[in-house]
C-alpha cells in the first residue's frame, strides 16, 4: 500500500528512524554496561516492544495494570509495573500474573508494601518490589535516604515479598549537575542498606533525557539499567533540547492544506485530538512542518490547525499534503487509533492502539 491510498489526517511512522534510533540507543548504554528496559507506555503496541527487544532491550517497563496484561498476553515475559498499587482488586490481578511471568512492581510508601504482602500472602505468590526514590523528579518516593533505606528494608524483611532494587524518575531536562545530584542520592541510599546487610539487585532510573545525558557523559556508577520511553522515536521536545535533530524524529502526521484565506495563513484538516496541546517552554507552536520550516502551528481547534506563513516564503496550495513532527509523540500515540509503519513512500505495517481498538 502506498502512501497516496490514504486520507489525511494519518499518523505514521518512519521505520528507519524508528529502527536507527532503538539501535542507538542500545549501544550507548551497552558501552556504559546499562541495562536497556523500554518503557512501552509510550506505544502500547506489542509488535513495537518486540522490534525493541530484537535491538537488545532486556524486558519492558509498563505504566498500568492493562498494559502488563496486554503485554502479557503477546508473550512478554518480564515485565516491570512502574507503579504504586493499593487496591485490592487490581492486586489480586496482579498476583495472578505472577505465577506466569517475571513481574515486578514499585513501591514509595508503607501502605503499598503492606497492601502488597497482604496481597502476596494471601495468593501464596513471591512478589519482586523496586522501592521508589524521588532523585529530582519531584513526583514520587522519598527524597530523604533514610526514609527510602527504611522502605527498603521493610521490603527485604518481608517473607512475602522480594527486594528487587531501587527505581527512579527523572524526567524533564535535566544535565549533569542534575544528574550528578541523583546519584549522589542514590549513592547515600544505596550506603545505607550495605551497612544493613542487604544488597541492591538493581537500580533503574526511568527518562529518556536522563539516559542520553547520562551516558557516556556523566556516568552515574550506581544506575545499573534505564528505562527510557521516548527513544524509538523523539518529537520537538527532545530536538528543541538538543538532543536529536528533524530527521531522527520517527512520528509524523500527514494534514492536508484545506484552507488558505490570506498569502500569511493556512488552515490544516487536523486538530488537538491528533496533534493534542503539548508545548513546551521552547516552542509555543504544536510541531514543526518540514516542507514549510517557517510556518508555525500557532492555534488547534478540534479538527483544524491554523498556520502563520511568514510573507516571502513558498506558498502552499488547497490540497497539498503536509507533515508534522508532533511536540509530543506520547501525546500524539495517546491520540490515535491506527499507526502505519513506512518506509521508502510505502506502508510496511499497519497498527491498531490497543486503548481505543478495544473500544471497537
Amino acid at each position: 500500500m502506498t502512501l497516496d491510498t490514504l486520507s489525511s489526517p494519518y499518523a505514521m511512522m518512519m521505520l528507519d528512524a524508528f529502527e536507527a534510533n532503538t539501535v542507538a540507543m542500545h549501544r550507548r548504554l551497552e558501552e556504559s554496561r546499562v541495562t536497556l528496559r523500554p518503557h512501552i507506555k509510550v506505544h502500547r503496541i506489542p509488535e513495537l516492544g518486540r522490534m525493541q527487544a530484537a535491538a537488545g532491550a532486556e524486558g519492558i517497563a509498563c505504566q498500568t495494570l492493562e498494559e502488563v496484561e496486554m503485554m502479557v498476553a503477546a508473550g512478554f515475559g518480564d515485565i516491570m509495573l512502574t507503579n504504586s498499587l493499593v487496591d485490592g482488586r487490581k492486586l489480586s490481578r496482579f498476583m495472578e500474573l505472577q505465577n506466569r511471568v517475571t513481574l515486578a512492581i514499585t513501591a514509595e510508601s508503607d501502605q503499598a508494601i503492606e497492601a502488597l504482602s497482604r496481597a502476596a500472602l494471601t495468593s501464596g505468590q513471591q512478589a519482586p518490589v523496586y522501592v521508589e526514590c524521588d532523585i529530582g523528579g519531584a513526583r514520587t518516593g522519598y527524597t530523604d535516604p533514610g526514609l527510602a533505606a527504611a522502605l527498603a528494608m521493610a521490603v527485604a524483611r518481608s517473607p512475602n515479598l522480594e527486594f528487587a532494587g531501587l527505581a527512579a524518575y527523572l524526567g524533564g531536562n535535566p544535565k549533569c549537575p542534575d544528574i550528578e545530584r541523583s546519584e549522589t542520592l542514590l549513592t547515600k541510599i544505596v550506603a545505607r542498606l550495605a551497612r544493613n546487610g542487604i544488597d541492591i539487585p538493581s537500580v533503574s532510573v526511568g527518562g529518556t533525557v536522563f539516559a542520553m545525558r547520562a551516558w557516556p557523559d556523566c556516568s552515574p556508577d550506581t544506575v545499573t539499567e534505564a528505562r527510557p520511553g521516548n527513544y524509538s522515536f523523539y518529537d520537538t521536545t527532545k530536538v528543541d533540547f538538543g538532543l536529536v535533530t528533524y530527521e531522527d524524529c520517527a512520528l509524523r502526521v500527514a494534514s492536508t492544506v484545506i484552507s488558505r484565506p490570506n498569502p500569511a495563513r493556512m488552515v490544516l484538516d487536523v486538530g488537538w485530538r491528533i496533534l493534542s496541546n503539548n508545548t513546551n517552554p521552547a516552542r509555543t507552536t504544536y510541531g514543526h512542518i518540514p516542507e514549510y520550516p517557517k510556518a508555525r502551528i500557532t492555534r488547534l481547534y478540534t479538527e483544524h490547525a491554523v498556520v502563520e506563513i511568514p510573507l516571502g516564503s513558498t506558498q502552499p496550495k488547497i490540497g497539498d499534503l503536509v507533515t508534522i513532527i508532533p511536540n509530543s509523540c506520547d501525546g500524539l500515540l495517546a491520540s490515535i487509533d491506527t499507526l502505519y509503519g513506512v518506509r521508502d513512500g510505502r506502508v510496511e505495517n499497519t497498527w491498531r492502539l490497543w486503548e481505543r481498538a478495544a473500544l471497537g
